[in-house]
């Protein structure tokens, strides 16, 4: 029996139509539906706040909780101010688990703190929405999905494995993929507006949900944490098995590039940026060291240390053992290093210029568009331009354009709307180690832009001298309109062992 038990029987936890306490969060459901459980957590948050300074405030399942309930705990917080209370309150952010699931599912008992239901609350949300579009697949899947679900990063149509094929399914199911990334990338707001696959100008909304946010504030952009498979072990799973180790890690860096310069809050788990396995542990709170250790000499990532427990993994376990024994899918050193390298290249192309970390929907919808849309697009490749024009939000950059290229071949395609602008790689790409991402080229005269395969190239135009916030050199006819980003600089999110340490930094 636990302690509220003691304080109020059957008040502080959520039952069931028999009494007993529901458990679908797998421990034991609070109810925050409840006036005095609310106030605990209430209480609880605010000492957090005030006496110990703690900045940020993350919900497990937030879902299991009251949409009411979290907005309430927002706004009492947020009311703090540095004269009264020792803090400003209004420097401290809410995110959490936005799930629909269990006995509270589909607004059955009230209101949840969900995806979408939580829009317009400046609470953050985990998007599943990017996570599912670069990786494939869900949250949930084993067996031979795990290999199936290919998607963006993993090959799907651009380089099917074993249990797929470059068919017209393959292709519909990626282009509309890449459609959801364009959503993401400016930042999942609900009224994002673009040029889908089909050449309709479609709201994001629209799209299967993936456009949920009304501020850029309102998602968490990831692709790894520690539930789940780490990237790089679904990489292992989905990746044709004769793809290289280098490739792997150019599929892995090319997934940390989505997450680092989509508009919104970016979340890293520990080990993202250096290859983190758990030798496809999907489930390892309970592993130990042996599946959670994270080697900051950079030699070992985790893979090959053996099966990982039965428990959530016995039915994978087929597929697992002869990966796991394969000498070519073992990275290294080198290969970690490079990734580490790709990722703190990403870091400072992020915080290069404020492009990239837009802080009101207005400026999305305003400043962030997309070439390579419609029926007749290159498959593999999301091109998204960031302009700055009348805004003046960057003093020396005048337009960002970025190139995911997944394909596993280098991809040439003609802008015309750009012909005449002087687009140079950016100045931390040209220093990379990655001497591929170098031979990205573009053309002024031909409006002519190229990028190696499995690579993320950002190109950028100077402001001419004298030019204060520029003007519109784009066609808005011809690409999508855009929507959103978010106020924060960097969420990085570091969970192991149990242990989640959240650090923001003000954009």
């Amino acid at each position: 029996t636990s302690v509220l038990d003691k304080v109020v029987p059957n008040y502080y936890h959520r039952l069931n139509a028999s009494g007993d306490v529901e458990n679908s969060t797998c421990c034991a459901n609070t109810a925050s539906e409840n006036a005095m459980m609310e106030k605990l957590m209430l209480d609880s948050v605010r000492i957090w706040a005030t006496q110990y300074k703690v900045d940020g405030f993350r919900y497990d399942i937030m879902g299991h909780h009251t949409k009411q309930n979290i907005v309430n705990i927002k706004s009492n917080i947020q009311a703090l101010t540095l004269a009264e209370n020792g803090v400003d309150g209004r420097n401290i952010y809410f995110y959490g688990e936005g799930w629909n699931f269990g006995e509270v599912k589909d607004n059955a008992r009230f209101e949840q703190a969900t995806i979408g239901n939580m829009s317009g609350t400046g609470v953050g949300t985990f998007n599943d929405r990017i996570r599912d579009a670069v990786r494939g697949g869900g949250c949930c899947d084993s067996g031979m999905d795990l290999i199936k679900n290919q998607s963006f990063i993993t090959g799907l149509y651009t380089a099917p494995n074993a249990e797929n094929s470059a068919d017209a399914n393959a292709l519909a199911s990626l282009l509309k993929a890449e459609d959801k990334l364009k959503v993401v990338l400016a930042g999942s707001l609900a009224d994002f507006s673009f040029m889908d696959r089909n050449d309709f100008l479609t709201k994001a909304s629209a799209l299967d949900g993936t456009g949920y946010t009304q501020d850029p504030s309102e998602t968490i952009n990831y692709i790894e944490a520690h539930d789940n498979e780490t990237l790089f072990d679904i990489i292992q799973y989905k990746a044709p098995l004769d793809t290289s180790m280098a490739d792997r890690v150019r599929m892995q860096n090319l997934g940390n590039s989505i997450v680092l310069l989509a508009q919104g809050i970016p979340f890293l788990h520990a080990g993202q940026d250096m290859l983190r396995s758990k030798s496809f542990d999907r489930n390892s709170y309970d592993a130990g060291d042996w599946f959670n250790a994270l080697d900051f000499s950079y030699q070992k990532n985790g893979w090959g240390k053996g099966l990982p427990l039965a428990q959530d993994n016995q039915a994978s376990w087929g597929m697992m053992k002869p990966r796991l024994a394969m000498s070519a899918l073992m990275p290294s050193a080198a290969d970690i290093t490079r990734a580490r390298e790709a990722t703190t290249d990403l870091l400072k192309i992020r915080k290069s210029s404020k492009l990239f970390r837009l802080e009101t929907a207005e400026q999305i919808r305003s400043q962030v568009s997309f070439y390579n849309t419609g029926s007749s697009q290159v498959p593999g490749l999301v091109v998204m331009e960031i302009k700055d024009s009348e805004a003046n939000l960057d003093p020396d950059l005048e337009n960002v354009l970025v190139f995911f290229n997944a394909n596993s071949t280098s991809k040439t395609i003609r802008i015309d709307d750009l012909k005449g602008w002087d687009f140079q790689l950016h100045r931390v790409q040209k220093q990379s180690t990655d001497s591929m991402v170098k031979q990205s080229t573009s053309n002024k005269t031909t409006g002519t832009f190229s990028v190696p395969g499995r690579t993320t190239a950002v190109f950028v135009a100077a402001k001419k001298k004298g030019d204060v916030g520029g003007g519109s050199h784009c066609s808005r006819s011809k690409k999508g309109c855009g929507s959103m980003t978010g106020w924060w600089d960097l969420l990085l999110c570091f969970c192991a062992a149990g242990l989640l340490l959240s650090k923001r930094r003000a954009a």
